[in-house]
């Protein structure tokens, strides 16, 4: 059911005009030429066992944890997760 719904709703992606401008965007930053053609063929040669395989094998080093608030108030918990040095943004007001 999952590769059914993402495969076969895969032409959603392309329906309006402000959709397509992401699209076009995505092949200029240098996605490879049948990045389009590959999509489905990809997702349904995937199976239970390497779906759960990938789930089951976290990435530390590729993960963001994102919070947001007032920083004296969640600061002190962010940091006793140890989860690494917090960093903050500055709102693009």
């Amino acid at each position: 059911m999952a590769q059914q719904t993402l495969t076969l709703g895969y032409p959603r992606n392309f329906e309006s005009t402000v959709q397509v401008p992401g699209i076009v965007a995505a092949v200029v930053h240098d996605l490879p030429d049948d990045t389009f053609a590959v999509y489905a063929p990809r997702i349904q040669a995937q199976d239970v066992a390497s779906v759960t395989a990938a789930r089951d094998a976290p990435q530390p080093d590729h993960l963001a944890v994102i919070a947001v608030g007032d920083r004296e108030r969640i600061e002190p918990g962010l940091r006793r997760l140890g989860l690494g040095e917090p960093h903050m943004l500055e709102p693009l007001l």
